[in-house]
């Protein structure tokens, strides 16, 4: 291995220990030229008097990639004999117990494309601070827990950078000799160094005005490239609507005179929630009736909230350490998800954060790189961004909601705020604040902080006719993961009811030996919350008359994998009955698992179409089911996608599920074929509408495209036609994308036509020729290699971009299994080959495509699990092999011995 050892560096949460030092103030400023960037920072100390601060006569600051000008101390320059400078840190010692320490460094920001820290992108300067970018820009003591008052110059070219923005509100700017121009930024509250922003550029501007509940007028401003701005006023309702349902839910005002977001093209990450001044990601800003698509419009709409609610859940209240990341991530993301429940449709928002959690955290879970929500070490922050982090984190607090109620959880996270305003704090006093509230004793819920793993619950229930009696055997327990062989049990809340055959949900009544199992009734009496605690318990519910199916896991109470034996008619009976979204979901893919494993124990003696049956019956019913709400009945007729179904085994099977899946698809197509036809003429009909809205029509279209993809899936001259006819009748992108994704896929040799036309309607749209690159990258058949190859080398593809390297690589490793895992293995050297050109350039980007191989050891196939550790070493050998990529791929490896 190359790398450098003093990059490898692991982390440890019990190491940490207070800063010796207070930064009282924060003076920055920045003088932008044609190839460099001068900064002088002001840093104002006091000794650190709390008891548990260490009492270090060292002030050690962060910083790399800069070189160092001058350094003085109270005004008096410092000799060079009196600091150290090494490649990462600054040192000095011998200091008194308060000083004014004034910092010059010289950074190049056009020549950083790690876009972190301060980067040129576009012709524009832009700030990305965390986790640890701020030492990019300055020395400084680049912790959370390290608060301060920031006040900011920025001077530079007035004719390129008309705009000067950084965090808090604008005190001065003006007019200089030689064609420049300042401005001066304050912020009144202390933050950390990773909310720290800056934006110089020339952008077109959409400005609004909010009123808050106590009368404040907010000035919002939404900037974005010139030409951009029309796409930009769904943003903006967004952002009005999260002031506003902030203020409603949970009594929290904004609390400056001013809010500001930046949409830029080069963004690592989704947006940041610098205080006042967001930079988002133009994928989160930008969005028009013509260049995005629904899913588009939910992802801008959920992302301004995220960002917005962090000003309160993660700026006024902000992390002690990093370790302590999903204090504010996890709380940010459940109160992300509410509001784009109450926005939209609760029930489906909910079965789509399960559909991710499944999706992306079970698997990091139960790979290498699993870790508890508030992990014990790290080599490399960045890596840990995670999904446990942001959205097992957000089902963590969705369980103490649960446990809680929603009134008290609410006033737990106002107590919460308001007991920690300014402060860096930990999620143990998340939990402490959560107790005095509801005077719980959460000892044993805090196991959902401490270890890593995705609990098993297994359950068996049982009815006693003579004494009218159901029974429910429970038991809890978590595989080992690495670094944790034996885990405690878990709290869980389960939320469960009984089912007659009417559909009728029976009232509950509890009885229990078990002294430590409580319990709690939902909105009545036939839907109750057992707390689990124990590896074991039984339950018994009394005067229950007739035998009922259990609807368990309600609304998803807890994140955990759950097994029950259902009977394809107890799924169907769920499927057709149950009142519970979630429940009828999951009945629905427990169905399709079932059906996808009687297949590979058959191996093809029995007939295709009378094992996938049970799926077209339940499909048939959800056609004709005018009760049904529409974006439901979409998400119940769509088949899971092959992705997801290879996450249902382990072992994974992949060349039985490469061959089944198709296989299974077309004979359902072919058996629904009619109601298909009717279902897409039914949409069209809803759609042709002239007052038809966006937002009502939004349901249909995901009908119409859930019932287009299982049509092509038969592969008929009629469904080709009509997909034809589809493209070119309808000019949403919710439908135009699908439809040309459906061609790739399906009608190959249509689809170059189709592309063509997709590509000269939009090049101008990078967000749009973002799709462009990614539905040819998910084309399920070998030409799929050449295509990746050309588009690596296409005019528009640009390396920087990582918006435009995940439209080719993360679509080719997530969304097209059966290429990625090519039995020849090209499909592994292909990603190997990207991760080592973008290492140096992009290390954060480089980390996240690597993780693609972290799932390795679940392949059933020995030859592509050695040609992977193949690869992995490649990557471990390469020259200068940055620490983000390290960790993954080390790790990944590692796996190989673990067991």
């Amino acid at each position: 291995m190359n790398t450098k050892e003093s990059n490898i560096v692991e982390k440890y949460r019990a190491d940490y220990k207070p800063y010796p030092y207070l930064l009282k103030t924060t003076d920055l400023e920045f003088y932008f030229y044609e190839e460099y960037c001068r900064v002088i920072s002001k840093l104002r100390f006091e000794r650190n008097l709390a008891d548990n601060a260490p009492e270090e006569n060292i002030l050690i600051l962060e910083g790399q990639n800069m070189e160092l000008m001058s350094l003085s101390l109270d005004g008096v320059m410092l000799s060079h004999s009196s600091y150290q400078v090494t490649d990462e840190q600054l040192i000095i010692e011998d200091l008194p117990n308060s000083f004014l320490l004034t910092v010059e460094t010289k950074i190049q920001p056009e020549k950083n494309t790690t876009l972190n820290g301060l980067y040129k992108s576009n012709k524009k300067y832009c700030t990305q601070c965390e986790a640890e970018g701020f030492r990019n820009i300055t020395y400084y003591p680049d912790r959370p827990d390290v608060l301060s008052v920031y006040n900011t110059y920025i001077e530079t070219d007035i004719e390129s950078y008309p705009y000067l923005l950084s965090n808090g509100e604008l005190q001065e700017q003006g007019v200089l000799e030689g064609e420049r121009h300042f401005a001066r930024w304050s912020d009144p509250h202390p933050k950390p160094s990773y909310l720290f922003a800056l934006v110089a550029g020339d952008f077109d501007l959409l400005e609004e005005q909010f009123t808050t509940t106590s009368g404040k007028k907010i000035k919002l401003e939404i900037y974005a490239d010139k030409g951009k701005i029309d796409q930009c006023h769904y943003a903006m309702e967004s952002l009005v609507k999260s002031m506003q349902w902030d203020q409603d839910k949970y009594a929290l005002e904004y609390d400056l005179d001013r809010y500001m977001i930046v949409a830029v093209g080069d963004f690592n990450m989704g947006a940041m929630e610098n205080k006042g001044l967001n930079i988002f990601n133009t994928a989160y800003v930008l969005a028009n009736d013509k260049t995005a698509s629904d899913n588009d419009f939910q992802r801008v709409e959920a992302v301004i909230g995220h960002e917005y609610f962090h000003n309160w859940t993660g700026n006024r209240v902000t992390c002690r350490d990093w370790f302590q990341l999903s204090l504010k991530e996890g709380l940010t993301v459940f109160r992300e998800q509410q509001f784009s429940g109450d926005m939209n449709s609760e029930a489906i928002q909910r079965i789509d954060d399960v559909k991710t959690l499944r999706a992306f955290q079970f698997p990091e879970d139960a790979g290498p790189m699993a870790h508890p929500i508030r992990p014990d070490s790290y080599i490399e922050m960045n890596n840990f961004y995670t999904h446990t982090v942001y959205i097992k984190g957000a089902e963590v607090i969705r369980m103490l909601e649960t446990i809680l109620g929603k009134e008290q959880f609410n006033q737990g996270v106002r107590h919460y705020l308001s007991k920690h305003d300014g402060q860096a704090v930990t999620c143990e006093d998340f939990v402490v604040a959560m107790e005095d509230v509801s005077g719980l004793d959460l000892t044993q819920f805090r196991n959902w902080y401490s270890q890593s793993g995705t609990p098993e619950v297994n359950l068996q229930g049982s009815w006693n006719s003579e004494s009218k009696e159901w029974t429910l055997e429970i038991d809890q327990s978590c595989p080992a993961t690495p670094g944790q062989i034996h885990k405690l049990p878990f709290m869980i809340p389960l939320k469960m009811s009984l089912i007659d055959a009417a559909g009728k949900a029976l009232e509950l009544k509890p009885e229990t030996t078990d002294q430590l199992l409580n319990y709690s009734y939902g909105e009545d009496k036939t839907e109750i919350i057992l707390q689990l605690c124990k590896a074991q318990h039984r339950v018994t519910f009394k005067d229950i008359e007739c035998d009922a199916v259990p609807s368990l896991l309600r609304e998803f109470s807890a994140p955990v994998k759950l097994n029950y034996p259902y009977s394809t008619e107890q799924r169907q009976h769920l499927i057709s009955r149950d009142s519970d979204a979630y429940v009828r979901w999951q009945a629905n893919q427990e169905l399709t698992q079932s059906v996808i494993e009687a297949l590979l124990r058959e191996q093809g003696e029995q007939d295709m179409d009378e094992i996938v049956a049970p799926l077209v019956a339940c499909r048939k019913f959800l056609l004709t089911d005018q009760q049904a709400e529409v974006s439901f009945k979409a998400l119940q007729l769509e088949l899971p996608s092959l992705a997801y179904v290879m996450e249902l085994f382990n072992p994974i099977p992949v060349d039985a599920l490469i061959s089944i899946w198709p296989k299974l698809c077309k004979s359902v197509s072919a058996q629904l074929h009619s109601e298909l036809i009717a279902t897409v003429n039914d949409c069209r009909a809803q759609l042709s509408s002239t007052s038809i809205s966006r937002e009502q029509g939004a349901p249909w279209r995901k009908l119409l495209n859930a019932s287009v993809s299982i049509l092509a899936y038969g592969e008929s001259e009629q469904a080709r036609q009509l997909i034809a006819d589809l493209y070119d009748s309808y000019d949403w992108m919710t439908i135009r994308q699908h439809v040309l994704q459906t061609t790739c896929h399906y009608y190959p040799n249509n689809s170059t036509s189709m592309l063509a036309d997709f590509y000269d309607s939009w090049q101008e749209e990078d967000l749009v020729i973002d799709k462009w690159f990614a539905l040819q990258a998910s084309q399920p058949n070998d030409a799929v290699f050449e295509t990746i190859n050309d588009l690596l080398q296409h005019a528009d593809f640009q390396i920087t971009n990582p918006n435009r390297v995940r439209s080719v690589l993360a679509t080719f490793t997530r969304a097209n299994p059966s290429q990625f895992h090519h039995k020849s293995g090209r499909g592994y050297t292909l990603l190997a080959d990207q991760v080592i050109r973008t290492n140096k350039m992009n290390p954060q980007l480089s980390s996240r495509l690597v993780s693609a191989f972290n799932g390795w050891r679940q392949l059933d196939c020995v030859d592509r699990q050695t040609t992977i550790k193949h690869e992995l070493q490649r990557i471990l050998d390469t020259e200068d092999l940055s620490a983000d990529v390290f960790e993954i791929a080390n790790k990944a490896l590692a796996s190989a011995t673990a067991e």
